[in-house]
C-alpha cells in the first residue's frame, strides 16, 4: 500500500464474487476464496509496510 493518498483503492472484496489488487497500473482479480485470498493479500500489504508479525503468508495460502 501506498502512503501518498492518489485517491485509488489498491485492494478489495466482494464475498459472492471476486477479490481484486491494484498491480502497478493495472487491477488483478482472482476468482479463487475471495474472502480468504483478500484476507491472505491484507495481510501481506500490512507486513510489508511492518504493521504485522513476520509470517510465511504464502505458505499458509499455499494449504488452503
Amino acid at each position: 500500500m501506498d502512503t501518498t493518498d492518489n485517491g485509488r483503492i489498491d485492494i478489495g472484496c466482494c464475498i459472492e464474487d471476486k477479490t481484486f489488487l491494484l498491480r502497478g497500473d493495472k487491477y488483478e482479480w482472482c476468482n479463487r476464496d475471495s474472502l480468504l485470498t483478500f484476507f491472505m493479500q491484507l495481510l501481506y500489504m500490512l507486513q510489508k509496510q511492518g504493521s504485522v508479525p513476520a509470517m510465511e503468508i504464502d505458505k499458509y495460502y499455499k494449504v488452503v
